[in-house]
């Protein structure tokens, strides 16, 4: 069965369909049905915010669902997958520590760049952390780092993923991975 996916956006996003939002279309033509949560979170109040994000996300999934989340968003997938059991998560560029536990699910792909400045910060703050720059280690079979930066052509910031180039060479392959993931069999991988 092929999975909802929740998309999830960073914070200080005021155009959503120029970020994470811009992947919905390539799921879209994949098969998936994509849930837009495209929420403003400003950055000086987002550790108020976000306890309240992850609970509305939460009453709006099912088990068998894929959260996506970008920076900030993937800390609340996190999050979310700690209250309710979800089918896996993706973090890109995640602002997610390290050693961060998962939740209930099965898998989580973890899409990091080694050029993502953006996260050095996060050191200094008490829930973020630096997976997005250097990838999870958590020794945890679940997770899966992938590296944007190895394949051409490459990520370097934070939000790079989402110009035009970049979504339209990695979205099809993070869907594929969801759909392999998820059991799905995938007769043809979606290269656009």
């Amino acid at each position: 069965m092929i999975p909802r996916i929740h998309l999830i956006p960073g914070i200080n996003i005021t155009r959503y369909y120029d970020s994470i939002g811009v992947m919905g279309d390539y799921f879209r033509k994949m098969g998936f049905v994509v849930i837009d949560h495209p929420k403003f979170i400003p950055f000086g109040l987002s550790f108020a915010l976000n306890r309240g994000f992850v609970r509305e996300i939460a009453n709006t999934v099912h088990a068998a669902d894929v959260l996506i989340g970008h920076s900030n968003g993937a800390f609340i997938a996190n999050e979310v997958s700690k209250l309710t059991k979800v089918k896996g998560v993706v973090f890109i560029n995640g602002a997610i520590e390290r050693t961060a536990k998962p939740g209930y699910v099965d898998f989580r792909h973890n899409y990091y760049s080694k050029g993502d400045d953006t996260l050095w910060w996060t050191k200094f703050t008490p829930d973020w952390g630096r997976a997005g720059k250097v990838g999870l280690k958590t020794h945890d079979p679940r997770d899966t780092n992938i590296s944007l930066t190895a394949q051409s052509p490459a990520v370097r910031g934070h939000a790079d993923i989402f110009d035009g180039k970049h979504a339209h060479f990695w979205a099809p392959r993070i869907g594929n991975k969801i759909l392999e993931a998820c059991g799905v069999t995938i007769t043809k991988n979606i290269i656009y």
